[in-house]
């Protein structure tokens, strides 16, 4: 019988500042963006990137929504199969940076178009990625459901809180 897993709350603790690190830097990153533009430090009358933008920053987001679900899944469903608990978790771990990633990418562009174009459209859209970043908050009932834990596995998680 495998040994009790040490630490689970120490673990979701650690998911929870990767979460709070990658939503800090993609609201720091929009509000600076915004402090820049609306302030009128950027200059925009040079500016032909916006037909660019205009087909990039849907790309970028819509495929980095749709990707880092499919790709969660996916790796999840790897995941599920392994044996030890402690390697389901250090898996998990690293699943959810790169869905973190995948999202947070998308962000960056339309923060980045938005700073070069100006247009609120781009601000808008990031802020709704962002929004959606935060409700994927990491906690134990969420991380057990999606590594779809047996009942001896969710026990010893569970006594070791």
């Amino acid at each position: 019988m495998e040994q009790p897993f040490p630490g689970f709350k120490a673990e979701i603790r650690a998911l929870k500042m990767i979460h709070l690190a990658m939503t800090a830097g993609q609201v720091l990153f929009a509000a600076v963006a915004f402090f820049l533009v609306f302030t009128g430090m950027l200059d925009k009358s040079a500016n032909n990137l916006y037909i660019l933008f205009r087909y990039l920053v849907p790309f970028c987001i819509l495929g980095g929504l749709i990707g880092s679900h499919f790709v969660f899944r996916s790796r999840l469903e790897v995941i599920r199969s392994d044996s030890e608990l402690a390697e389901k978790l250090i898996e998990y771990r690293t699943t959810l940076i790169i869905r973190y990633a995948m999202l947070e990418g998308g962000t960056f562009i339309a923060l980045v178009a938005y700073l070069v174009v100006g247009n609120l459209f781009y601000l808008l859209a990031a802020v709704l990625v962002i929004l959606y970043f935060l409700i994927l908050i990491p906690n134990s009932e969420r991380v057990t459901a999606d590594l779809g834990l047996n009942d001896d596995e969710k026990h010893r998680l569970n006594g070791m809180e």
